[in-house]
């Protein structure tokens, strides 16, 4: 049988770590948003990379590791910073969008 004591314990090391885990994800977001309002240009193997579909441009479309919920695909050109002023797909966001991501079959990283 478990103790009362160990359960008590086992509830402050889930609530410690609970509160490591939201501060974690709350400095990451911060992060990804500095680099956002900066227009970091993000280096290929901090970007994810679709398994087929292409912008209009004929780049990959990608979105960068680690993203917020609610984020979407974009022309991996325009977030590397040699998109030039080509014609580029707009944001497909995940909520709306089916795209199956590299690692499923195929890559359009390159």
């Amino acid at each position: 049988m478990i103790s009362r004591q160990r359960y008590e314990i086992a509830c402050h090391q889930y609530a410690e770590s609970q509160e490591i885990m939201e501060a974690y994800s709350r400095e990451r977001k911060a992060e990804f948003e500095k680099r956002q309002a900066d227009d970091y240009e993000w280096l290929d193997n901090e970007l994810v990379y679709s398994a087929r579909r292409r912008c209009e441009c004929g780049a990959g479309l990608a979105y960068p590791e680690g993203c917020p919920d609610g984020w979407y695909w974009e022309c991996s050109a325009v977030l590397k910073g040699v998109g030039g002023d080509g014609r580029h797909s707009g944001p497909l966001f995940f909520i709306y969008c089916d795209v199956e991501k590299e690692g499923s079959g195929g890559s359009t990283r390159g």
